[in-house]
């Protein structure tokens, strides 16, 4: 791990947890929902700040401190105009102050979960440059700076590529939601040897009851998917070649005899649930008889609790595949990355994985029977998985204690995927 470890030993620990929280995804929020449950365990009034892109929300869902990620230093007139002469470079600079600013009295900051060092639908000034900034800041305050089950990759923007891994550099602990992860942190010259996996934060979080004494229904989580690339020419077409899919998908579902509940998993797929609606039920009719669906949701919560009565999911956020094998329900993915088919054949669903830009429905209607067809089969898998996850996720909680200086270090680990994992901060 780059640079000393060192646990802090102080009596009140301040903790600053960092992410794009609060924006809309529930996945990031989940995540965060879940670090901040893992610190309460511990210490049950912990003394945390989140660093997030909408403070307010943060406040009032969790009722802690939150502050922005776009925080600036104070300027001048004088400044402004130095600034537009030298083309931005003194702003960014002020930016990077106003971190250091944000990060005052900051004893470790915790990056929990999410696909934080990818670059999907983003640019380098964008949230790259943002998680540089602020791990920067951190350092230069004398913070630790934990990276915890995080995704990564691909990040196929040069610039937005060195941002992100000079960001990991910077951190005194660093796990991965998957080997995948690694491996790709690994090819892009990070050193890893003592980086452990510990599964995606969001499987410690609680699950309703799952039942299935409703009528036959599938909850089939939408995106509003334009590619990877941010304003690329070819975004519309993308998203309406998707539609067009997944209208006959849908079609294909109601055809069989299947009640259709569609899901989201972030704000912006609103477009896509809205016009998915458009297309296979233009009139309504099939909504008043209950037929297809399209329930109001906000969070990873709300998102189980509408699948906790289906048949199967199936999913093309990676949180909703998360939530999904959390209520152990028979999942197939739709995915625009392949950090679904990790988690999936990890639980014993590797065969059920397709892509987004290249999936044809009727394999999705035929995997969907098969899937259903071996259900006690797959139920057994899930089962199996989240019991392995759960019990490493413990693990890396005591990991997180420790540092923190609340528990005893405990002792090292020995699963080959993270032997030899250094855990102090």
């Amino acid at each position: 791990m780059p640079g000393a470890a060192h646990t802090i030993r102080r009596p009140n620990v301040k903790i600053a947890l960092l992410g794009q929280f609060g924006s809309g995804n529930f996945g990031n929020d989940g995540s965060l929902e879940a670090m901040v449950g893992v610190l309460k365990r511990e210490c049950p009034s912990p003394d945390l700040i989140c660093i997030c892109s909408n403070p307010d929300v943060v406040r009032e869902r969790l009722g802690i401190e939150a502050i922005s990620i776009s925080a600036t230093a104070p300027r001048s007139r004088l400044f402004s105009v130095l600034d537009r002469v030298a083309l931005g470079v003194p702003g960014k600079l002020r930016t990077l102050l106003a971190a250091w600013y944000g990060c005052k009295g900051v004893d470790a900051v915790i990056i929990p979960g999410t696909g934080i060092l990818d670059d999907f639908q983003d640019h380098a000034f964008g949230w790259p440059y943002v998680l540089l900034r602020w791990c920067v800041a951190a350092r230069l305050r004398g913070a630790s700076l934990a990276l915890v089950s995080i995704g990564a990759g691909p990040i196929h923007g040069r610039l937005s590529r060195w941002f992100l891994t000079r960001a990991a550099k910077l951190s005194t602990y660093r796990s991965y939601r998957d080997d995948r992860s690694r491996s790709f942190m690994s090819s892009i010259g990070v050193k890893v040897s003592n980086d452990p996996v510990y599964p995606d934060l969001a499987f410690s979080l609680p699950s309703p009851e799952s039942v299935t004494a409703g009528p036959p229904t599938i909850c089939l989580g939408l995106m509003t998917y334009c590619g990877w690339r941010k304003g690329a020419p070819q975004s519309r077409s993308t998203f309406d070649e998707y539609l067009d899919k997944i209208e006959v998908l849908v079609g294909g579902l109601v055809a069989k005899g299947w009640r259709v509940r569609l899901l989201g998993g972030d704000a912006s797929d609103i477009e896509a649930l809205e016009a998915t609606l458009e297309r296979v039920d233009r009139s309504g009719e099939l909504r008043q008889q209950g037929i297809i669906t399209a329930p109001q949701h906000c969070s990873l919560m709300g998102i189980k609790s509408l699948i906790s009565d289906c048949d199967a999911v199936i999913a093309t956020r990676f949180h909703n595949v998360v939530c999904a094998l959390s209520m152990m329900k028979p999942t197939l993915s739709i995915g625009y990355a392949d950090k679904n088919d990790v988690v999936l054949e990890r639980a014993g669903l590797g065969s059920y994985c397709h892509h987004i830009e290249t999936f044809e429905p009727k394999d999705i209607l035929s995997g969907l029977d098969d899937l259903l067809a071996e259900r006690e089969q797959v139920v057994w898998h899930i089962s199996r998985f989240l019991q392995e996850a759960q019990a490493d996720l413990s693990e890396q909680e005591e990991h997180l204690y420790a540092m923190l200086g609340l528990v005893p270090a405990p002792a090292k680990r020995t699963h080959p995927s993270v032997e030899n994992a250094h855990c102090s901060l």
